[in-house]
This record gives structure tokens, C-alpha cells and sequence, in this order.
């Protein structure tokens, strides 16, 4: 019986080998590594998560472990819940389609255009200088007083 079972997997598993249409693309590839990426992280937290329920409840009494766990779990499902929500379109969303524009239309003294490359392969590129970008107004604005003077060009006159 173990034979014939071992034998059928091994010719299921070859079967698939051979029934393979082409090689994967490089686009494939990359496209699996982030899922695989993805979900690595996702189970990384899901053990943080039980590891500080079990961190929490060693520095509490006795009594109050049962809440603590309970409350550790609530911590969870509501994290879950609002990431799924919210946090999801954040990770995953478009980066092409920015914020909405009724916003912008109301807000024209707060907003800063960002010219980013139309290209799906820059998204992190698009968010990284978004951030920079973002920084750097903040501190202009709280007036750094290292920000105009460290760095700057002197080849053309930028005041006039």
C-alpha cells in the first residue's frame, strides 16, 4: 500500500514536470518573490503578535492572564480588520491615482505636485521621493535653519 501510494505521487509530481508549457518570465519570478515576500512578512507578525501576548502576560499576575490573552486577541482581530480596510489600500493600492481630487480642488494652498515616472516598475522610487519630498516641505516649513544653508547650489541664482 505504501508503494502504490509513494508510486502515484511520484507520477503526479513528474507529471507535472513534463507538462510544463514555457519557462517562467522574469516577470514572473519577480511577481512570486513578492507574494512569497508578502506573506513572509505577514506570518513574521502573526508571531510577534502571540510573542508579545506571552511577554505581556509573564509581567502580569496570575488572574489577569486569561484577559490578557483576550485582549491581546482583540488587539489582533481589530488589526486585522482596519488593515484589511484601510492599510491593504495603502500597501497595495495605485500609486497613480494619488489622492482624491476633491480634496486637492479644496486644499490648492497645501498641495504640492510630485511628478513621478509612469513606469509600474518605479513604485518604490515614486514613494520614496514622495517622502523625501514630504520631509522636506515639513522642515521648510518649521523653518530648519540647515536647510538653506547646507547643500546649496551656487551656480545659478535660484531668488529671482
Amino acid at each position: 500500500m505504501k508503494k502504490l501510494v509513494l508510486c502515484s505521487l511520484l507520477a503526479l509530481g513528474a507529471g507535472g514536470v513534463f507538462a510544463a508549457d514555457a519557462a517562467p518570465t522574469a516577470a514572473d519570478v519577480q511577481t512570486n518573490l513578492n507574494v512569497v515576500w508578502t506573506l513572509l512578512g505577514g506570518i513574521l507578525v502573526f508571531v510577534m503578535q502571540a510573542g508579545f501576548a506571552l511577554v505581556e502576560t509573564g509581567f502580569t499576575r496570575a488572574k489577569n492572564a486569561a484577559n490578557i490573552m483576550m485582549k491581546n486577541l482583540m488587539d489582533f482581530a481589530f488589526g486585522s480588520i482596519v488593515f484589511y480596510f484601510i492599510g491593504a489600500a495603502l500597501m497595495f493600492g495605485k500609486e497613480t491615482k494619488g489622492l482624491p481630487e476633491e480634496l486637492l480642488h479644496d486644499n490648492p494652498d497645501s498641495c504640492v505636485r510630485i511628478p513621478m515616472i509612469n513606469n509600474s516598475g518605479a513604485r518604490s522610487l515614486n514613494l520614496s521621493n514622495s517622502v523625501a519630498v514630504g520631509v522636506y516641505e515639513v522642515l521648510r516649513q518649521w523653518g530648519y535653519p540647515e536647510l538653506l544653508t547646507k547643500g546649496k547650489l551656487t551656480k545659478f541664482d535660484w531668488d529671482k
